[in-house]
């Protein structure tokens, strides 16, 4: 497993959206497996694409920000939050917010205060 996680953070890294879409798509694939637990792992990888956002794969983000907060909502909001703090750019703070409704309530209110700049901490 290691090595395939390796793998796509290789793919998501790269300036070249193919290859970003296809690191995505096999993320996708992991966090389908029942058999996968180790959602915190994806995090590390998914932060790139987050705060260098690329506006056709939205869709594809979303879906996969669905899928970890299934898997756990309280490590979703933390990574958001995470990145949140290393960055202003307002599509970086658009695309959290059109992750919201993701997010069970006391999530989305954690967030939106944080996205608050003179509330952040």
């Amino acid at each position: 497993m290691e090595v395939w996680l390796n793998q796509i953070n290789h793919w998501l890294r790269f300036d070249n959206e193919g290859l970003v879409k296809i690191g995505l798509q096999a993320l996708h694939v992991i966090l389908n497996d029942p058999k996968f637990v180790n959602s915190e792992k994806i995090f590390p990888l998914l932060e790139p694409v987050i705060l260098h956002p690329i506006l056709s794969l939205q869709k594809e983000l979303l879906s996969m920000v669905e899928l970890l907060a299934d898997h756990s909502e309280m490590e979703t909001t933390a990574f958001f939050r995470s990145v949140l703090a290393q960055t202003n750019d307002a599509e970086v703070i658009r695309f959290v917010r059109r992750c919201l409704p993701l997010l069970q309530q006391d999530s989305q209110i954690s967030l939106k205060s944080f996205m608050n700049p003179s509330k952040k901490t």
